[in-house]
This record gives C-alpha cells, sequence and structure tokens, in this order.
C-alpha cells in the first residue's frame, strides 16, 4: 500500500489510519518492554523490604524478569512479520526502535512518532486472538462459538452433490462479516463453500493476511501472548508459555483438499460495503458480531437485502453493544442498545427464526486461571422471508 497524499501533501484520513495501525504492531516491543520495566521495579520495590524478601519464594526475580523481556522480543520478530514489506507506507524520516532494530522490509516508525495506545492495546490483543483462531489451544473456544454456525450451514444449506468451482457454478456463497483473523471464514470454504470474510480492524486484516498466505507449516510459528498478563496467575511462570500457530497450515489444506472450496476476503465497515448487494449471498454467518453495530437496524436491513430469499443468517454472540459505555465505549459515541425482546421483531420483519437459545461461551481465555470471560450468548438460526426491505438505516455515527 503506497502512501495517499492529497494535493497538498497531506496523507488522506484512511492512509493515516492504516499507518497508525502499523506502527503499533512494529512499535509494541517498546510499548511491552515499558510495562515489563514497570512490573519490575514494583518487584524490585518490594523485595528491597527484608521483611518482604523473607517471605519471598527463593526464584531469581532478576531470571524472571529476562525471560519476561527475552519473550517480548520474540513477539516482535513475529509481528514484524505482518507489516513486512510495508516500509513504502511509511512517511517522515526513518526512525529506530530502540532495543529493537527491524531487518530491511520492516516497516519503521518514524523518529517522534506518538503510537496511539489504543492500536497499542489491540496489537497486544491481537497475539491473543491468533490463539482463539490458530492454535491448538483455542479449540474449545472455536467449538463453541463457529461450530454452531457450521452445523447450521451445512444443515440447511448443503453443497449440491458434485459440483465444484466458485458459487456460481454450484458452490453456495457464503459471508462471515466480523471475520477476524479469519478462522471461521476458512472453516466454510474448507468444507467446500465460496466463502467471504469481511472485516473492518486493519490489526485482523494484516493477522489475516499473514496466516492465509505466509504461516507456512502447521505449528511453526511460536508467540508468547501472555507474556504480560501478570494478574490472576496460579502459577508463576503461567504468562511464559509458548503457543504454537497455526494448528493447519491453511495453503496446505487448500492444496491438498479435493473439496477446498474459495475463500476472499474484503476490508471496510460491513454496512458501506455490502450496502448495493442484492440477493447475491446464500447464508451469512456471525460470530461475536452484531453488537459491534452502532445501529443494529443497518446490519439488519443489510444482511436481508443481501441474502437470497430463504437464505440462512446464523448467529453466536452476546448483546454487550461494543460503542455502549457501560462496555468501554466513549460516553460521546452513538449506540443503539437492543435487548433481545426488542430485537427479535426486527429481525421477524425480514426472517422467519427457526432456533433460538442461549449458549456459553469463552472469548480469548487464558486456558488457565486468569482472564477467563465467560459470554452468555445469543444463537439464532433464521431464514430470510419474501418481505421487501423497507426504509433506510442512516449511519448515527
Amino acid at each position: 500500500m503506497a502512501s495517499e497524499l492529497s494535493e497538498d501533501g497531506v496523507l488522506s484520513e484512511e492512509c493515516a489510519h492504516f499507518l497508525s495501525v502499523s506502527y503499533s504492531l512494529a512499535n509494541y516491543v517498546e510499548s511491552a518492554m515499558q510495562s515489563v520495566e514497570y512490573f519490575s521495579a514494583q518487584l524490585r520495590l518490594a523485595l528491597s523490604d527484608p521483611e518482604n524478601r523473607v517471605l519471598w519464594c527463593g526464584a531469581n526475580p532478576d531470571a524472571f524478569v529476562q525471560h519476561m523481556k527475552d519473550r517480548v522480543a520474540h513477539n516482535q520478530s513475529f509481528l514484524d512479520e505482518l507489516v513486512r514489506d510495508l516500509g513504502d507506507c511509511a512517511v517522515g524520516p526513518p526512525g529506530g526502535l530502540g532495543m529493537h532494530t527491524p531487518p530491511p522490509g520492516i516497516l519503521r516508525v518514524p523518529a517522534g512518532h506518538q503510537v496511539d495506545s489504543g492500536n497499542e492495546s489491540k496489537s497486544r490483543s491481537t497475539l491473543r486472538q491468533f490463539v482463539r483462531d490458530w492454535a491448538r489451544e483455542g479449540e474449545a473456544e472455536r467449538l463453541r462459538s463457529y461450530e454452531p454456525l457450521l452445523k447450521a450451514l451445512e444443515q440447511y444449506v448443503p453443497l449440491p452433490s458434485g459440483k465444484k468451482g466458485d458459487g456460481k457454478c454450484g458452490r453456495p456463497r457464503v459471508l462471515t462479516p466480523g471475520s477476524g483473523l479469519g478462522r471461521l471464514t476458512f472453516e466454510v470454504a474448507r468444507r467446500g463453500y465460496f466463502a467471504e470474510g469481511n472485516e473492518f480492524s486493519y490489526h485482523m486484516l494484516l493477522g489475516t493476511a499473514w496466516i492465509l498466505n505466509e504461516s507456512g507449516a502447521a505449528l511453526s510459528t511460536t508467540i508468547f501472548p501472555y507474556v504480560l498478563d501478570v494478574a490472576g496467575r496460579v502459577q508463576m511462570r503461567e504468562g511464559m508459555r509458548a503457543v504454537c500457530i497455526p494448528d493447519v497450515s491453511p495453503a496446505e489444506e487448500c492444496c491438498t483438499s479435493t473439496n477446498f472450496g474459495d475463500i476472499s476476503m474484503r476490508s471496510g465497515e460491513f454496512a458501506d460495503v455490502y450496502k448495493d448487494q442484492l440477493q447475491e449471498w446464500d447464508s451469512v454467518l456471525t460470530a461475536f458480531f452484531i453488537d459491534t453495530a452502532h445501529n443494529i437496524f443497518a446490519y439488519v436491513r443489510v444482511i436481508a437485502q443481501l441474502l437470497r430469499p430463504g437464505g440462512l443468517w446464523a448467529n453466536v454472540g452476546p448483546l454487550l453493544w461494543h460503542y455502549a459505555p457501560s462496555s468501554g465505549g466513549s460516553p460521546y459515541s452513538v449506540s443503539v442498545e437492543l435487548s433481545w425482546q426488542e430485537l427479535r421483531p426486527a429481525i421477524e420483519r425480514y426472517f422467519e427464526i427457526k432456533e433460538v437459545n442461549q449458549q456459553d461461551a469463552h472469548y480469548t481465555d487464558g486456558s488457565q486461571a486468569g482472564k477467563k470471560k465467560l459470554y452468555r450468548c445469543l444463537h439464532f438460526v433464521a431464514f430470510r422471508n419474501s418481505a421487501p426491505i423497507e426504509g433506510h438505516s442512516k449511519p448515527v455515527w
């Protein structure tokens, strides 16, 4: 992606945002080392008191901190792969990364650039997202979140026997908005369908591009996604454990599977990207997605519009409404926050709901004592009826 400049030489808003995300990945080591140093300083302060040291378990605190730093540096080497060959995007004079000097071809952070704190946090959470979508340790999460959707797809939108090729040649077309790092999209294609993922986050898009195109053999890459998670530990070295990704090689699956379908990715905000598509899809699968809407009515209308009559919409996820202040959103953001009792009639305007229930599911679970988040998820299976789309949901942000 080349830098896009306006006539007055100013970066376009979209390109500036892309660079901000990319810089946060390239600068992970700086912010992560600051967190390690803070942890180390607090530990040294506590152990400087002889009365505290008497109670200390005897492990070498300096060695423990050094192990943390080594793993942080290893994580940066991995994140470098996500921004490799993006150097042409950089603007301003090249700047070093202090403790970590990227090799040629890796995006460099310009000297004096202040990395956005929100993007900084997302760079850390991206590592945990790789566990959810592409590690053996994330299998239990995937079974709870993705398997109900895949089961509904295979039950209600079966593949025509003997058909191969893209959707136009017989393979049903399946859309997976909010696709994150692309595992659900991959699993749909792996089962023989034409699958398209849609994602708004550049962190996720850069990760997806790497996992689908560059990740290589199964279990060939090691990351340490929990190295900065010092709270909630039972074992001292709990956060030090390595995770190997991917659990399966997308490239090998694509080349060796006789029934692998087709897979594509499209970036951008869902309602904007698909607002002009009419009855082009056989199924929409949404996992932890619908509550990312500022205005859920817009999502309902767009999904109804792009599905063919009888098309399947299957969903798993909570109704936390990401932009609600109570969920961590800005108090100045706009968020239409509905209960299922209020949302269901809006869906039933355009869909016949065949199944609805609630189920528990974790999200980016550490799999040990700390940071276990259990969500009460809404699971429904619905089919597009014949009602024409009425009205228009305007953006509210």
